[in-house]
């Protein structure tokens, strides 16, 4: 309850302050829509009528567009949040590979007549693999352009 009270709290607000002011104008039986309409003739001497419906109407779409904005804003941040669950839980099942390997890696040292070229290729491709997860987890901007230049080989691992 406390989260939809939260989610819609503007509109709670909003409709607060309408009940409130409809009360107001029953009560002490104002009206309403004269006194907005005297109010502006007070202006017309200053030609300012003119400026006020094309200043509400712009007010009305740059409130439209701040909308948008901000509830695109939030679909990015929710990205981000699952991308980094993801790489989290990914980071966590190949640091648990990498370190379960290790059993082969110590198996492989103590076997005599074990190529050593092995050996060193098994320990470069660990560390590019631990490599290219670090370089994952430090991305800012969650973007496919980023995420692919994290994981892009270096010169040495290309040779």
């Amino acid at each position: 309850m406390h989260s939809k009270i939260t989610k819609y709290k503007i509109t709670l607000f909003g409709f607060v302050a309408s009940l409130i002011s409809f009360l107001c104008i029953l009560v002490f039986e104002i009206e309403a829509f004269e006194a907005l309409a005297h109010f502006l003739w007070l202006f017309e001497d200053y030609e300012v009528d003119e400026i006020v419906i094309p200043l509400f109407l712009f007010s009305i779409f740059v409130i439209l567009n701040l909308i948008k904005n901000q509830k695109q804003h939030e679909v990015e941040v929710e990205k981000a949040k699952v991308y980094k669950a993801m790489l989290k839980s990914s980071q966590h099942v190949i640091n648990n590979l990498l370190n379960e390997i290790q059993l082969f890696k110590i198996d492989a040292e103590t076997t005599p007549d074990f190529p050593s070229e092995t050996l060193s290729l098994f320990n470069d491709v660990t560390e590019e693999a631990s490599q290219q997860m670090k370089a994952l987890g430090s991305i800012e901007n969650v973007d496919e352009n980023s995420i692919l230049q994290s994981i892009k080989p270096t010169a040495a691992q290309e040779a």
